[in-house]
């Protein structure tokens, strides 16, 4: 079995994590500011996944990010603390330079997924998530049964 990585878009700080996959406890983990002078965001976020890339063979790599985007085509549409971040295949071109596929979603909708696996959501079939920093976000899931 392989490892995945994970990656958060934070307003002020880039998190990335590897994990093995049957672990919650991470192999490796690292951040870095979201904005810096020199280099790109994007130049930032590759560096430290690559730091953070495990001895293991990775599977994937997931991306909780900020905003409006298309998780189908891992296109962020609009990325409120990265303005360079319109309409960018941020999927795209983390595949093209890792080698293994990539999934992004929403952070909010990926925080209250996570609560529900692994956090206070545990059991239950409707859940609401509120975050309240930096701006009002709430987020409603029914969850299936499978």
């Amino acid at each position: 079995m392989g490892a995945i990585l994970v990656a958060d878009v934070g307003g002020t700080q880039l998190r990335v994590a590897a994990f093995a996959r049957d672990s919650i406890e991470p192999i490796r983990h690292t951040t870095a500011p979201t904005k810096s002078p020199g280099g790109s965001t994007f130049e930032r976020f590759t560096a430290l996944i690559a730091s953070a890339w495990p001895d293991e063979t990775v599977e994937t790599i997931s991306v909780a990010a900020p905003g409006p985007l298309d998780s189908a085509t891992g296109v962020i549409l609009s990325a409120p603390n990265i303005p360079e971040w319109m309409n960018y295949p941020l999927g795209e071109r983390l595949a093209e330079r890792f080698g293994v596929p990539v999934f992004i979603g929403n952070d909010a909708n990926l925080a209250l997924l996570g609560e529900w696996r692994y956090g206070a959501g545990q059991g239950h079939h409707d859940l609401i998530y509120m975050r309240w920093l930096p701006c009002p976000q709430i987020e409603h899931s029914q969850i299936q049964k499978e």
